[in-house]
């Protein structure tokens, strides 16, 4: 109970966490949190409004799973080096 509230980014900080007996009360990304901003953002309206805040949970969920890798794909096509204009 004297463990601070956290929140994690990530499936494996998120089991990391749980494991380590920490109460993991937002955490990002998923469909409804895709950032951590958002993800703070439930979080801090929810205790705004008196309601009570389950912990996140690890979910193995396929649209969970499916949205990462679009966040992943989109990331990579920003990295990715581009070959100079032929003149």
């Amino acid at each position: 109970d004297k463990l601070p509230v956290v929140a994690t980014f990530g499936e494996a900080t998120l089991r990391a966490a749980k494991e380590a007996g920490l109460k993991v009360k937002a955490s990002a990304p998923s469909p409804e949190a895709p950032s951590m901003v958002k993800a703070l953002d439930i979080y801090c309206r929810k205790m705004a409004e008196g309601l009570e805040i389950e912990d996140a949970e690890v979910k193995e969920n396929a649209e969970k799973e499916e949205f990462i890798r679009q966040q992943q794909t989109k990331l990579q096509k920003k990295t990715r080096t581009r070959a100079p204009k032929k003149a």
